[in-house]
Formats: structure tokens, C-alpha cells, sequence
């Protein structure tokens, strides 16, 4: 199979180099095709060059025909021959839930002190509590998407050809000799999405539509359907039914949903029947296999987090368009490709309500906060709407107001409003 990342990623670099010498177990967990492998195999050479000759570092791949018939036995057999004392030993793990019963085989690994070990799987089911790191607290997660527009324009070898201008004056020259507005990378972004294995070639949507095709068969046979049937519960068993609430899901961004809504919609509007149950069921396997991220529904003014109508936010805009069609809602779109720039950021996000008002998004990462609206066009009526919510909150955290066409200013009362394609760019949250 042909490799089409050639660009490191340095902010997943960035990420790993902050774990790499706890002895806590990493877990590096993200929806198929979105570049793990890559980083696997950029983290294979980071680490042979960290270690030089006083370690040892192994990759292995469980789904390539060399490793598919990995035991458990043979991986701590494995384990046993290539283990030594000497310097540090790590091991990176790419799909392991392919072989039976491997979570014996990391506890064996995991007992030796000088033994470090990255799992990377497209299934967060892998985060087990048969693992004894976990069950002591001794891990740590990252999250790894698509490609953010940053590392969009790199891997597609867009050429800034305007350095150190304004963004609503920045022109950038691409491989076919056209200059694009970086408004206009945007467009092309969310239209095809963030996978990295899209290559430029592939920018329309005939060719795309085979990859993305690919991918979303690839997250429901494998990711989805397989992994349930090996697990405890009952499981993904009628992929018509599993589209049908994808799809529903898509077509849902932004907005609060539940499995008892998803029934409702099923019934009246698809003449289809569906067990509430059964539907919660699937949604929390579209969530393990990252098709899905939520954000849960936040009562600020009781600090009380709901257990219902959470918001979804789809993992990659190509997915989502896939699915439901190229729409003309900007501003939903908007929405969730802020939602992962901000998981981008290591912030957790919740969605907010204050009141019979919301907001969008409540940003936390350790001490920092951030309530953050989102639109695609702001206007002077809608910036009243939008700086009502944030008004009533009572606390000195900031306050933001991330819009498409906005100049980045602050209002008299402190709030922020920024230039989406600013803060895609890498501008942090602050004046």
C-alpha cells in the first residue's frame, strides 16, 4: 500500500515526547485511515535515534499479513527473546485487539520497569480495565485526528506565498500553478475532509468518494462490527440500521440528541423500528471506533453535568459529506471543526446551557476554561444573541466568539471575538 504521509506531524511528536519517560502505558487512539500507522512508524524512528545503541524499539503491525497470526503466547514468547535489561526496551503495539486475549501479553510486558509500551488502535475498547496500568491510573491517552488545517496546507504542499500578510490576504500557490485565498483551503478542507491518506490527486469528488467509501467500510467491518462481536455486549448486528443512525448522526452536528430522539426519527420518519436500547447501544460503538466525538450537556449555573442530549461532532468533514451530502449549513460545519481544534488544544468540551440559553462549547484544559460560540456569519443581530449566554456567566474565565467572516477584536466587556481561520491557524485563545 502506498504511504501518501510524508510530513511529520510534530504536534503528536510534541504530545508523545511529554509521556515518553513516565511508565505509564500510551494509548494513541483515532478513527481508521486518520494517520496512526504514520506516527507509529515516525515514532519507530524518533525513538531508535533517542535510544541509540543503549535500547531496543519494536513495531508491530497486527494487521499486516506478517502479524495476523500473532497469539498471545507468541507475543510474550516474542517478548521473552528480545528482552534485556540493558537500556530501555519499548514497545509499540499497532492493533493489537486483533489478537485474542492480549491484554495477558501487556501485563507480561508491563511488569518489567524498563519496559515502555504505545498501543495504537482505532477502537478506544483497548483501554481495558484487564490491563493492570489501567486499572492503577497508569496510562495516558492521545487523541489522534485528522489532519488540522495547518497540517492540511503542509501535506498538500500549499506554497505561502504572501509570508507575514493579514489571512484575508494571504495567497498560497498549488501543485497545479493556481494561487488559492486561504479562505478558499478552507472550502477545499471540508469538502474532502482531513484523512491523510486523501492525496491532492484525489480533490474530486468521484476519486474521493472511492477513499471515503473505503474508510467508513473499513470503521464498520472492522472497527465496529468485529470488535463488538469479540467483546461482552450485544454487539452491532444489522449494518443497515447502523447506517441509518450514522447517518442521522451526521445530518445531527450540533445539535442535542439522544438514543430516545433517534428512535423517534427512526419511527416517523423511516418507518423503521428500533429498540432504545439497541440504538444507545450502537451510537456508544460508533463513540468506541472515534467515528464520533461528543461533547456532554454542561448546566452551568447548578455546575452539574446532564446524562442526556449530548452534542455529536463527526471525526472528519470528508465523512460527514460522504454521508449526507455536500450541504450549505457553514456554520454546523464550522461548529465541528472548531469542536476538534480545540481537542487538538487538550481541552475536554462539554456544551453549555444557562438558563433556556446555550452555549457552544465549554472548553477545559487543567485550571484554563473558555466558553466559546461559534458562527459562520456574524452580524450585529446575531453577536447580541450569541454575547447573551456569555454575559450571564458569572465567572472570570474568557469568553469567545469564533466566526468565519469576523475581524478579531475584543467587546468593551471583554469578550472575544476571533477570526476562525486565525484560530485555525494556530492563534490561541486570547487577545
Amino acid at each position: 500500500m502506498i504511504d501518501f504521509i510524508v510530513t511529520k506531524r510534530n504536534l503528536y511528536s510534541d504530545k508523545i515526547s511529554k509521556v515518553r519517560d513516565n511508565k505509564n502505558i500510551v494509548f494513541l487512539t483515532g478513527t481508521r485511515r486518520c494517520g496512526k500507522t504514520s506516527i507509529g512508524i515516525q515514532l519507530e524512528e524518533e525513538l531508535a535515534d533517542f535510544c541509540g545503541s543503549g535500547g531496543k524499539v519494536f513495531r508491530i503491525n497486527f494487521e499486516t499479513t506478517d502479524n495476523m497470526n500473532f497469539t498471545c503466547e507468541g507475543l510474550i514468547e516474542f517478548f521473552d527473546k528480545n528482552y534485556t535489561e540493558d537500556g530501555k526496551i519499548y514497545f509499540l503495539l499497532d492493533e493489537i485487539s486483533n489478537v485474542t486475549g492480549w491484554q495477558a501479553a501487556v501485563n507480561h510486558m508491563y511488569g518489567f520497569s524498563n519496559c515502555k509500551i504505545f498501543i495504537f488502535s482505532s477502537n478506544s475498547g483497548v483501554i481495558s480495565d484487564e490491563l493492570d496500568a489501567v486499572r492503577n491510573g497508569n496510562y495516558d491517552v492521545i487523541d489522534i485526528l485528522p489532519l488540522s488545517l495547518v497540517e492540511y496546507i503542509l501535506f498538500h504542499n500549499f506554497k505561502d506565498i504572501t509570508p507575514g500578510e493579514e489571512i484575508e490576504k494571504k495567497r498560497y500557490l498549488w501543485i497545479n500553478g493556481r494561487e488559492y485565498s486561504l479562505a478558499e483551503i478552507y472550502g477545499i478542507y471540508v469538502t474532502y475532509g482531513g484523512l491523510p491518506i486523501m492525496p491532492a490527486e484525489f480533490m474530486c469528488r468521484e476519486r474521493a468518494r472511492v477513499i471515503l467509501d473505503g474508510t467508513y467500510s473499513a470503521i464498520v467491518v472492522r472497527d465496529i462490527m468485529k470488535i463488538d462481536k469479540k467483546g461482552n455486549e450485544a454487539g452491532i448486528t444489522d449494518p443497515v440500521l447502523a447506517r441509518d443512525i450514522i447517518r442521522i448522526l451526521s445530518n445531527s452536528i450540533g445539535r442535542n440528541i439522544s438514543a430516545t430522539g433517534i428512535k423517534k426519527y427512526l419511527a416517523e420518519q423511516m418507518d423503521k423500528k428500533a429498540a432504545t436500547k439497541t440504538v444507545d447501544q450502537y451510537m456508544r460503538s460508533f463513540k468506541n471506533a472515534h467515528l464520533f466525538y461528543t461533547a456532554e450537556r454542561y448546566d452551568i449555573r447548578v455546575d452539574k453535568i446532564l446524562k442526556t442530549l449530548a452534542k455529536y461532532y463527526v471525526a472528519d468533514a470528508g465523512i460527514h459529506n460522504y454521508l449526507v451530502g455536500i450541504t450549505d449549513d457553514a456554520g454546523r460545519i464550522l461548529e465541528n471543526q472548531v469542536y476538534f481544534e480545540l481537542k487538538r488544544r487538550d481541552y475536554k468540551i462539554l456544551n453549555g446551557k444557562i438558563g433556556s440559553e446555550k452555549i457552544n462549547f465549554i472548553a477545559v484544559n487543567g485550571e484554563k476554561k473558555v466558553y466559546v460560540q461559534t458562527v459562520y456569519e456574524l452580524t450585529e443581530e446575531n453577536e447580541k444573541k450569541l454575547l447573551s449566554p456569555l454575559r450571564k456567566v458569572r465567572d472570570n474565565h474568557l469568553k469567545a466568539v469564533i466566526a468565519f467572516n469576523a475581524k478579531s477584536r475584543m467587546t468593551r466587556d471583554g469578550i472575544i471575538i476571533m477570526n476562525a481561520l486565525e484560530f485555525f491557524m494556530g492563534r490561541p485563545l486570547a487577545m
